[in-house]
């Protein structure tokens, strides 16, 4: 992959309640050393969409579990909407590497 592609990708982040929006927000703190810093954030309660928005455009998709597959799918497919709608780069994992 080249340096202006690296540049130019649009990466996606996203993160539930509870230990993984900890984990993203920690992770974010780092978003200076990432090929490109996030343009889309995604989470899943409008609580939480405040800690986000702050850093960019929010998308909250929803709660789900397995013990209801119908809402798990389709909280599947409003974050695959909202990737296609901002057009976010799709990324094989080890293609990119931190500066």
């Amino acid at each position: 992959m080249q340096e202006t592609e690296i540049q130019s990708l649009k990466i996606c982040v996203g993160a539930s309640a509870g230990g993984h929006m900890n984990q993203l927000l920690k992770l974010l703190e780092f978003a200076h050393l990432w090929p490109s810093t996030p343009a889309l954030y995604v989470t899943t309660m409008p609580e939480l969409a405040k800690k986000l928005e702050t850093k960019g455009k929010t998308y909250v998709v929803g709660e789900c579990n397995r013990q209801h597959p119908i809402e798990a799918v389709k909280v599947f497919f409003r974050g695959l909407l909202f990737c296609v709608k901002g057009r976010m780069s799709l990324l094989p994992p080890g293609r990119c590497r931190l500066r």
